[in-house]
């Protein structure tokens, strides 16, 4: 095929940040592989900044045209798709909103915007032929969503297990490896460009819950929400935990949790655990992402690498922009299926799981404090696995108890940790943290 009959495909980029600008060089850089491989080419024209005054060099491009107009960007006929990378959220709706109107593919890694608005920018996407690609939104370079689509379509999925957020990965990773407080490797985290000024959704655990949001969506079919999914941030976890995680032969990790029960129900929520050494997610350190899914005919799989920064992302971003060349051309099927695959399946409160927990608290060290707890315990048909008191940490009068239980129901642990705070000579809060095997 002569290069005068290939066909030209023009994309108009919506912010040109980290992610943004490294799409841009991804796709000038490689130009000439698109064409070897796809016998289309490429070329990034428009690009909609907020700030035009804004000093960007290395977006410099005699082709490039940097605006600040983006109905002019969504509504140019001669702009093929549309790639939404400002972030952010209402006014990213407006913009994909605005896009798939005017039949423009998009390709997003806005993982806050699919699991808030994706149901009804999926029905723009279908009724107006306009295919909305996130592969980006979970888990950076990871190709995670094309595979729970495809390459694992005969599957029905039994569990997911993965640390999907690198800023908290990050930070445990340095809590534990460099003994490091929590505020410590947050400003190290911050420093290093991994977490925002503002870092609370992924410390708090959002940015991993929206993600799990829109991967449970495509494994079992349940709407595409954050509602119902336990959220947990890392925040409360301190080096006492890690010390005593480590004793025992685990690390905490954050986690996010889907998982079938009895083949009737769904429980979702994210997490710190204890994870044992042993397990292959124990070994995922740094920023790196790692997601285990389970399926009834393949069995475990484990997809692995780096979950956020602008080389991975803009690599998701690119394979998107690929395959929205190609749906263009072709009768496709929803993302999401022609029809939902299990409406009756219930998705069930974090009260309903049952594994073993770590508890943690400070407590007088006198006579009787360990008999009123085990009481409670009891009166819970909690039994205690493990005792652990030590000393060298006493404030005071008070010393740190810890207990790892057997497993119990979550509404148990609840109700036992409310009645230990009421004992007089408890002088914190209870820490709570589940443990994973």
């Amino acid at each position: 095929m002569g290069v005068d009959k290939l066909k030209q495909v023009n994309v108009g980029i919506i912010g040109l940040g980290t992610v943004g600008a490294s799409v841009l060089k991804l796709l000038v850089d490689h130009k000439g592989k698109f064409i070897d491989k796809h016998g289309f080419e490429l070329n990034v024209t428009q690009a909609v900044v907020k700030n035009l005054s804004k000093d960007r060099d290395r977006c410099n491009n005699s082709e490039l045209l940097i605006h600040d107009d983006l109905n002019a960007l969504v509504q140019d006929s001669s702009i093929d798709i549309v790639v939404e990378v400002m972030g952010g959220l209402d006014h990213a709706y407006d913009c994909v909103k605005k896009a798939l109107e005017n039949k423009k593919p998009v390709v997003t890694a806005n993982k806050a915007l699919i699991a808030t608005y994706g149901e009804e920018l999926f029905k723009i996407s279908i009724e107006n032929s306009a295919p909305l690609l996130f592969e980006a939104s979970v888990g950076g370079g990871i190709p995670i969503i094309k595979s729970l689509r495809e390459s694992l379509a005969s599957n029905n999925i039994l569990t997911i297990r993965g640390i999907i957020n690198g800023t908290s990965n990050y930070i445990l990773t340095q809590m534990c490896e460099n003994n490091l407080s929590y505020d410590i490797a947050l400003k190290q985290a911050q420093d290093l460009g991994y977490a925002e000024a503002d870092p609370s959704s992924d410390v708090d655990g959002y940015d991993a819950q929206y993600k799990l949001a829109i991967m449970s969506a495509l494994a079992h079919g349940v709407s595409l929400s954050t509602e119902g999914i336990y959220c947990e941030g890392i925040s409360r976890i301190d080096q006492f935990d890690i010390k005593i995680a480590k004793s025992l032969d685990y690390t905490i990790k954050h986690l996010c949790i889907a998982e079938i029960i009895d083949n009737k129900s769904l429980l979702l929520r994210v997490h710190p655990a204890f994870v044992h050494k042993n397990n292959i997610l124990a070994q995922v350190n740094g920023v790196m992402n790692a997601i285990n899914i389970e399926g009834d005919s393949v069995g475990n799989t484990l997809f692995y690498g780096p979950g956020a920064g602008g080389s991975a992302t803009a690599s998701a971003i690119v394979a998107d922009i690929i395959d929205a060349v190609k749906l263009q051309s072709s009768n496709t099927t929803p993302v999401f299926g022609y029809v939902k695959q299990n409406t009756d399946l219930e998705l069930v409160n974090i009260d309903d799981l049952k594994t073993s927990y770590y508890i943690r608290f400070d407590a007088e060290d006198t006579a009787g404090v360990l008999a009123k707890v085990t009481n409670v315990l009891a009166s819970k048909d909690i039994s205690i696995e493990t005792f652990i008191q030590n000393c060298k940490f006493r404030n005071g009068k008070s010393v740190p108890l810890v207990l790892i239980t057997h497993p119990a129901k979550e509404s148990l642990i609840s109700k036992a940790a409310k009645e230990l705070e009421n004992i007089a000579e408890i002088h914190s809060k209870i820490q709570l943290i589940r443990i994973e095997g």
